[in-house]
């Protein structure tokens, strides 16, 4: 049974790939990772700066949400457009005065 993806805004996803990359420090009332803790794809880590901010890293719901969108894009972008795919003949500087 297939499941369907989650809707993540472009700055959610962006995070997602930010924290992919290692665990990142954000401030506690950083809005986008409270909705992005809710929602299980990032988890704080147990310290905290002196600072007021905050460690989180990806959770392995995250990382699976995170490839759901890369995969279609990879993908599309693999796809040779119809018009590359038309061979035609080479044509040289000449061909072209006619």
């Amino acid at each position: 049974m297939a499941v369907e993806p989650l809707h993540l805004t472009v700055s959610a996803r962006y995070r997602l790939k930010l924290l992919s990359r290692g665990p990142r420090q954000y401030g506690l009332e950083d809005y986008q990772c409270k909705a992005l803790s809710r929602r299980g794809l990032i988890a704080p880590l147990p310290d905290q700066s002196a600072d007021g901010t905050r460690r989180w890293a990806i959770t392995e719901d995250g990382l699976t949400v995170l490839q759901s969108y890369i995969q279609p894009i990879r993908k599309a972008a693999r796809q040779p457009e119809r018009s590359a795919m038309i061979p035609q003949e080479p044509r040289s500087i000449d061909d072209s005065a006619g």
